[in-house]
């Protein structure tokens, strides 16, 4: 029978290091059978193993709570919605992680957590996409452009967008920061990680994805700044400034970069169109379908916006078929933000930013600055995309609680034996 308890005990971590693994990946059955699958064996685990014993109430639980209030707002919102399209399952897939995971937050934590086996798999991962998207781009590049769009042509086509894969190379970039500046690890296991850390930046920086690239910035700066403070060692102020001073001439002479200071940008726009909403309905909102149909009309009835993201995006990507499901996907706020505001009013907007703010103060010891990095990208990439078009819930809510497994397992063991 203890045999049997333990192996049901390593069933979540092994279904979750599955849901790590697909993170990258367009969002599909797969990773929900993977969450539902987790869940269940959470279950079996918290029975079988009585975890409800081991229950103590900790600010933690707020943060859970609020995941699963956030999550309940599409069905809730959606009994006062009077249109009725295929966009509610889809938000509500998209939403479900949050009210998965926040109840098994709410419920206790598993103690078989490892982040750095987690900070290996999710390095390894993103190296076999570079190795993917550079194989073919050497190999077999897209008919008459250069290497580099072809590297970042395969990622789009194959493995998902640019805002989804660099935020999950983001995380590997902070989880693999804890294994190299973590005293407990091996001087191997540092110069593996190391090692494996190369192409991931290196895929960063070379990214279309303006927000990824920037993303990565802030995280290095911060980090190497935060590891200077800790071993007072004043030379790596000059390693960041070479540093910062390398990412800004590489962003000043980045195409995609100097398209951000266009003066007059498709998102502003969108933006713009998202305050005149929120104008009208800043109490209630409009329902995620009501929501949706309004945004496609005022795009539609915008030439700017109607030129940009109906025609401009089938003549960057031939591969999109120029019909009404892919202009109805792409006519979004870009900011989840702003999406939470305009579908589900006030409540919606104080939840979408408690959930985004409060893992930074969740107090994990020293666990705390990596998740506070990790909320602090998947804010950046918020305000520049939205929640349900791609896998910022599941992200986010499993980074929250397997920073939070992996500080209260660590507590465990160093208690005394008796408690």
């Amino acid at each position: 029978m203890g045999r049997f308890k333990q192996i049901i005990s390593y069933l979540p971590f092994i279904c979750i290091l599955l849901i790590v693994a697909l993170f990258p990946f367009q969002y599909s059955a797969v990773h929900r059978i993977a969450l539902y699958t987790m869940a269940v064996t959470y279950g079996l685990d918290y029975g079988v193993n009585r975890r409800w014993r081991e229950w103590r109430w900790s600010i933690s639980k707020v943060v859970y709570i609020a995941f699963c209030l956030f999550s309940l707002l599409t069905p809730i919102w959606q009994l006062f919605d009077p249109l009725k399209t295929n966009l509610y399952p889809a938000t509500f897939n998209a939403f479900s992680p949050f009210f998965v995971i926040g109840v098994a937050g709410l419920m206790g934590m598993t103690d078989k957590i490892r982040m750095d086996y987690l900070a290996w798999l999710m390095l390894s991962v993103c190296v076999a996409i570079c190795v993917y998207m550079g194989y073919h781009a050497t190999f077999d590049p897209v008919r008459g452009a250069d290497w580099l769009y072809s590297f970042n042509w395969y990622r789009e086509k194959h493995i998902n967008t640019h805002m989804v894969v660099n935020l999950y190379f983001n995380m590997s970039v902070i989880l693999g920061a804890l294994v190299l500046f973590d005293s407990s690890h091996t001087r191997t296991e540092k110069i593996l990680t190391a090692l494996l850390l190369l192409p991931v930046l290196f895929a960063l920086l070379v990214t279309e994805g303006r927000v990824g690239m920037l993303t990565m910035v802030v995280i290095v700066f911060a980090l190497m700044l935060y590891y200077a403070l800790r071993i007072r060692q004043w030379w790596m102020a000059v390693v960041i400034a070479v540093f910062c001073a390398g990412a800004g001439i590489y962003r000043a002479n980045n195409k995609r970069m100097q398209q951000a200071y266009q003066t007059k940008n498709p998102r502003i726009e969108l933006w713009k169109e998202s305050f005149r909403m929120i104008q009208e309905r800043p109490i209630a909102g409009y329902g995620v379908c009501s929501a949706r149909e309004e945004y496609v009309k005022r795009v539609l009835a915008n030439d700017y916006l109607k030129n940009a993201y109906v025609v401009t995006e089938v003549e960057i990507n031939p591969d999109f078929q120029c019909d009404g499901v892919v202009q109805y996907e792409m006519m979004h706020p870009h900011n989840a933000v702003l999406e939470s505001w305009t579908r589900y009013g006030i409540v919606g907007l104080l939840l979408c930013l408690f959930c985004l703010f409060s893992p930074m103060c969740m107090r994990l010891g020293k666990y705390q600055i990596y998740l506070t990095l990790c909320a602090l990208a998947f804010f950046i990439q918020a305000l520049f995309e939205s929640f349900g078009n791609n896998l910022q819930p599941l992200f986010l809510a499993s980074m929250v609680f397997l920073f939070d497994c992996n500080y209260r397992a660590d507590i465990a063991k160093t208690a005394p034996a008796h408690s």
